[in-house]
């Protein structure tokens, strides 16, 4: 890979610029120029901002030599993808429109999971759908590694996106083995990615992508993507619902089992977070139970979705009496691996 000053000087030479209008765009002296160009210093960040509109370029190429998507279709690429995503009729062309995107993007690869909650059901079910080998796919579930990942808890209680170091690294100070089992099958397979929780109306779900090594460079081009990736993880969760209601796996014409048990509780009085914590759910995914019953019954607010629903007597006494004992294992769904 060229070094910082070997890319300077070429984009110069490419744009045939001349030193002398460069220290004028940058507000910089010749000599700075030169140190640049010969390494005895480095521009800074307002000086790679003027550099990158100067030359048409990316900070990404300028900084890391990264070649592959710049500033003027970076935008349109992860469009494509969105699009590829909403539009998709299979998992498996989930799979192959990420992978080709992170492949143009020099990362490596991705792993998703939802986590259906268990509070109507006696178990949590989960899937995943994911360009990481099988191996660790067979791995993470015969060893449970789900019981000790701190993915589920961290996505329960944020919705920002975080880097690996900070979430995994930690847990490699146990001395759990199974713990230690996870962190080095996580290094292996997922050497530095950044986590983005997206919160359903039924469920959790984590999108992970790693970089391709470990090295600093690599952190710091996963750390620039971040955005993107955050973006496609909500879009990956609608595809995959989508996808889930063709199947009949979901069904949205009338009120499910999980709408209804919100319902029950709304009627009892309860607010948003006494019900998300009867349901041991998040607060947003009661949110959006109750906005879409309020769409299948057509009410204006909530008082109109507990009439609507006591009058047409679909609130089952028991509802409000619903066990949501931690569950003891995990299910699993496993789709479409590459």
């Amino acid at each position: 890979m060229s070094s910082l000053q070997e890319r300077l000087k070429k984009l110069r030479l490419k744009s045939n610029k001349s030193v002398q209008s460069i220290a004028n765009c940058c507000g910089v002296t010749r000599q700075a120029v030169y140190k640049w160009e010969n390494g005895q210093s480095t521009p800074d960040v307002n000086h790679l901002v003027k550099l990158v509109e100067l030359f048409d370029s990316s900070a990404e190429y300028i900084v890391l030599g990264q070649e592959t998507i710049d500033n003027s279709n970076s935008k349109a690429i992860l469009n494509d993808l969105l699009n590829k995503l909403n539009n998709a009729t299979q998992y498996s062309q989930l799979v192959k429109s990420i992978s080709e995107y992170l492949n143009r993007c020099r990362l490596d690869k991705f792993f998703y999971m939802q986590k259906f909650r268990g509070d109507i059901s006696p178990e949590p079910y989960v899937f995943a759908i994911t360009d990481l080998p099988m191996v660790w796919l067979n791995e993470y579930r015969n060893k449970k590694y789900a019981s000790i990942d701190p993915t589920w808890e961290y996505c329960f209680n944020n919705v920002n996106p975080i880097l690996g170091d900070k979430l995994f690294i930690p847990l490699s100070k146990t001395n759990c083995p199974i713990t230690k089992d996870f962190i080095n099958g996580m290094e292996t397979y997922v050497p530095s990615c950044v986590l983005v929780p997206v919160h359903g109306g039924c469920c959790l779900s984590a999108f992970v992508v790693s970089s391709k090594t470990n090295n600093s460079e690599d952190k710091q081009l996963l750390a620039r993507y971040t955005d993107s990736i955050t973006l496609i993880g909500h879009h990956l969760h609608s595809a995959v619902h989508r996808l889930q209601e063709q199947e009949n796996t979901h069904h949205h014409s009338v009120l499910s089992e999980k709408e209804l048990a919100a319902i029950a509780l709304l009627a009892e009085g309860k607010n948003i977070e006494q019900i998300a914590n009867k349901l041991h759910i998040t607060k947003a995914a009661v949110s959006a139970r109750i906005d879409r019953a309020k769409i299948k019954l057509n009410a204006n607010n909530r008082e109109q979705l507990v009439l609507y629903a006591a009058s047409r007597n679909i609130l089952p006494h028991n509802l409000s009496g619903i066990q949501t004992d931690k569950p003891s294992q995990y299910q699993y769904r496993i789709l479409d691996i590459i």
